[in-house]
């Protein structure tokens, strides 16, 4: 269970950062623009 967990959590993270870097890659993409 807990590794199961665990594992939803790095998923989360994960994702979270993919957003972070893509919203900052679309805001460089506009101001390029």
């Amino acid at each position: 269970m807990s590794e199961i967990a665990l594992h939803a959590t790095k998923n989360k993270i994960s994702m979270s950062i993919l957003c972070y870097i893509a919203n900052n890659y679309i805001k460089r993409g506009d101001l390029i623009k």
